[in-house]
């Protein structure tokens, strides 16, 4: 396509309108550089995404099955800081039907886990890949904060809470690990 007196952006980034010139224009090759390049972190932002939720319902579920079992009401941690002495299974909070998930069904929580965590660390490349420096030390922060989580989740020993627990100290030591490779690196 040609057209007469066209804007266009220069190399800074300015509109300049060039009268008289016949101007080449190829809209699609710039496009088709965009979606190649953004389309494969779309995919899997959106895959991880999906995975998380579809987990996160799955795990919720399964740990509804707290309220059938009374005898676990007293190990509940977000329903105690609510209600001192839980009697009705009203009183039970949503986020101790995922404790109770991860500490007897941890199928569900783990996946909802590592896509949430892909998820996190796949957002955090694509927004901060210029800014090498805060990349850096948003996943030592991250590391070091899964790292420090899985220590205290160490409390309750079930196999479920075991390997959730061994997953996040992995996860959060890898984190930690690639902030030092990529200081040597960088």
């Amino acid at each position: 396509m040609h057209f007469k007196g066209i804007r266009r952006y220069n190399s800074s980034g300015i509109f300049s309108l060039e009268e008289g010139k016949v101007i080449d224009v190829d809209w699609i090759t710039p496009i088709k550089g965009i979606f190649a390049a953004k389309s494969k972190l779309f995919i899997q932002l959106a895959v991880s995404f999906s995975f998380f939720w579809l987990a996160l319902f799955a795990s919720l579920y399964e740990g509804s099955y707290l309220l059938h079992d009374s005898s676990e009401w007293e190990h509940t941690p977000f329903t105690h800081l609510l209600h001192n002495n839980p009697n009705l299974p009203s009183d039970i909070s949503q986020l101790d039907f995922l404790v109770y998930a991860i500490k007897f069904y941890s199928f569900f929580p783990i996946i909802c886990l590592i896509s949430g965590l892909y998820f996190l660390t796949a957002s955090l490349f694509a927004l901060l890949q210029k800014n090498h420096l805060l990349f850096r030390k948003l996943f030592l922060i991250i590391g070091l904060l899964l790292c420090v989580t899985a220590v205290f989740l160490f409390s309750t020993l079930t196999i479920g809470t075991i390997l959730f627990c061994t997953i996040l100290f992995l996860f959060g030591g890898g984190l930690v690990g690639f902030f030092f490779v990529l200081r040597k690196g960088g």
